[in-house]
């Protein structure tokens, strides 16, 4: 009661005078619900502590001369909570980190990473928009209806921050970004949302509290104002998300589904172990590993297999000995992991994404341990979401022009890549691109050394774990006719 009453005392000294400094070092002090008055100006000095208790509230009026302010001294601290903040204007001189405790009818702090004693930061919270809201910037959905004033000329990571459940406004925390206004409208500013906030120390969680920085220093005077932006994605350039679905010959089933045995549960389990697809990727020169995938309760549940998806691109047609062929591209590439309904997600569970490139003739290719690999008859656009779907139509995949049948085969309603590309097949992306007399020579070689039982073999096309009779019906019926894919006539560029 004491600590609060000469406070109290000391405010009301720097209502009448305009500034009071507190210089008594190591002391903590009370705050209750006070009022800065026009120009009125109170400092804290070096080394003390203030607890909020109650809101403190200051003139906001920007004019410099007429803004009511809390001062910080460096190397001084606060502390506070949601019922407790300064609702006006608080000024930082710490050259480290600082956390404004701020707010106007909810806690909203926000934070920057330096300041300097010679050319503080000031920062008030508003809790309606300041600026036209309708007024965006092409890449920004919306905005929130508050506003951060962050002022000052030291460059710094800036720290904005929600203290309740904002669901309602945005449905994914991955939407969640830094806008400014730059005097004609809100405009998007690369920023991240934080897994732990640097603010509240506990993960952000759009139920509940968290917190956005901007992924590089700023001088806060560079945008009159900022506030929480509705975007696609926070970053200045976004990660292009790639929707892809295809399916699998050798193991499409009535659904259409595909199966799941070399994850999961044998098919013959008196002889065939379980869970034998590999943590590594089988891919070549591919840094991809997933430690669950042999565990359905993983992020990213089912999985059928490994698979490796590229983005081609620049294609150049030439002949050689009168075959025509065509010069390509490698954009990008990734070893992804398949599920049974036919989706492509990266070992998080999720769709995955791609660097995006200001190009508009790309393809997609499609590589799958045992089955000829596929490109996308479309040239698209990667610079935005691409979503492509294999299995709607055999014509989704290019096909030759002199070929007599489809890159893809239907199976159970569906089109999926064909199965029986085993020869050569080490690693998986190390194929021949064509099934043949060679590819059933090595699955009948394999035959007769007797069933691999509980492997992860390339003659295994419908992926039960055993080599046997069920594989052969693919590895024949497309040997028979010479399936080529038509990767077979696509050479990369030297």
């Amino acid at each position: 009661m004491k600590n609060k009453f000469l406070l109290r005392v000391m405010i009301l000294f720097s209502l009448l005078f305009g500034v009071y400094s507190i210089q008594a070092q190591n002391k903590h002090y009370f705050a209750g619900k006070m009022y800065i008055d026009t120009a009125g100006f109170v400092y804290i000095a070096k080394h003390d502590t203030v607890k909020l208790h109650g809101n403190v509230t200051s003139v906001r009026q920007p004019a410099v001369a007429k803004r009511g302010m809390l001062s910080f001294a460096d190397s001084t601290n606060w502390k506070s909570d949601n019922e407790s903040f300064v609702n006006g204007y608080v000024r930082s001189h710490k050259t480290g980190a600082f956390i404004f405790p701020v707010g106007q009818g909810a806690y909203r702090p926000a934070a920057i990473s330096k300041s300097a004693d010679a050319t503080p930061t000031d920062v008030a919270y508003h809790n309606t928009a300041q600026y036209d809201k309708n007024a965006l910037d092409a890449d920004i959905n919306g905005i929130t209806d508050e506003s951060w004033l962050i002022l000052g000329t030291t460059a710094a990571v800036i720290t904005l921050s929600w203290s309740a459940d904002i669901s309602s406004l945005v449905d994914d925390i991955t939407h969640i970004g830094i806008a400014g206004w730059d005097g004609t409208k809100w405009v998007k500013i690369a920023a991240e949302v934080n897994d732990i906030s640097p603010i509240f120390g506990t993960p952000s969680d759009i139920n509940a509290t968290g917190s956005i920085s901007t992924m590089s220093e700023i001088e806060p005077n560079t945008y009159f104002a900022y506030t929480l932006a509705i975007v696609k994605c926070p970053k200045l350039e976004c990660d292009i998300v790639l929707d892809l679905k295809l399916f699998l010959e050798g193991v499409t089933n009535e659904g259409p589904v595909m199966s799941t045995y070399l994850q999961g549960i044998s098919r013959y389990p008196d002889l065939v172990p379980d869970k034998v697809l590999p943590v590594k990727n089988p891919f070549s020169n591919m840094p991809e590993k997933y430690s669950q995938i042999n565990e359905d309760s993983g992020p990213a549940g089912k999985i059928v297999d490994w698979i490796l998806v590229e983005i081609v691109t620049n294609f150049e047609p030439f002949e050689y000995e009168d075959i025509q062929y065509t010069y390509y591209d490698l954009v990008a590439k990734r070893a992804l992991l398949l599920k049974p309904d036919g989706s492509v997600v990266d070992t998080t569970g999720k769709k995955p994404l791609f660097k995006p490139y200001n190009i508009d003739n790309i393809r997609i290719v499609v590589k799958a341990r045992n089955h000829l690999p596929v490109i996308s008859s479309a040239l698209l656009a990667f610079d935005d979401d691409v979503t492509y779907n294999f299995s709607e139509n055999i014509n989704k995949a290019l096909t030759m022009p002199w070929a007599s049948y489809p890159a893809m085969a239907y199976r159970n309603g569906v089109a999926c890549l064909y199965a029986g590309d085993v020869w050569n097949g080490i690693p998986a992306d190390r194929t021949t691109n064509v099934i043949n007399a060679t590819d059933i020579d090595r699955y009948h070689s394999r035959l007769k050394n007797g069933w691999s039982l509980g492997c992860y073999c390339f003659e295994d096309v419908n992926m039960d774990g055993m080599i046997d009779g069920g594989d052969h019906a693919f590895i024949s019926a497309g040997g028979r006719q010479v399936t080529q894919s038509p990767l077979l006539y696509f050479v990369k560029r030297p």
